[in-house]
């Protein structure tokens, strides 16, 4: 299995997550995305490499990422599907909990779970291209954005918007 993420630590200690899916035009949140992801979290955490801040993009054109692999979720059963829940949730948080900046640099498409992971980050930075879209359209396909979308989203716009 081909890795997900790549991570570089420039000169200033900021390390740059890179998340690219290997064979897809798209990078989704998957099993394996979070077990690379979580392991990144827990380096941070730690402490064990010394960085000043994080920043998560995309090395796909036009897209970070697109939300949850809906075809891997399709095959999971109910605890499956509630425990890849929980796991993005818990995943979140952490990320939302590091000590360190964390900047989401939206470079592409960014929807459902991308936004969540980016919503999730102190400071968002998005590319001026007119085709970006952003946003939870899941809530179109009666799925609730269940990895802080909702509670994250009202506070950063306030509960009106």
């Amino acid at each position: 299995m081909e890795t997900i993420l790549q991570t570089h630590i420039d000169k200033n200690d900021v390390m740059t997550v890179v998340f690219n899916q290997p064979d897809r035009s798209a990078n989704t949140l998957n099993q394996q995305m979070f077990d690379e992801l979580e392991d990144c979290i827990s380096l941070l955490e730690r402490g064990s490499q010394k960085v000043s801040a994080v920043i998560f993009t995309s090395d796909k054109p036009g897209v970070f990422i697109i939300g949850a692999d809906l075809y891997e979720m399709n095959d999971m059963d109910r605890v499956q599907m509630q425990h890849f829940l929980e796991r993005g949730q818990k995943l979140f948080d952490r990320i939302a909990n590091l000590k360190i900046s964390t900047v989401a640099a939206i470079n592409g498409h960014c929807l459902g779970g991308g936004l969540e992971l980016a919503m999730a980050c102190r400071w968002r930075v998005a590319s001026n291209m007119g085709t970006i879209n952003i946003g939870l359209p899941e809530s179109k396909l009666g799925i609730l954005p269940a990895w802080g979308g909702t509670t994250r989203l009202t506070r950063r716009l306030g509960a009106t918007k």
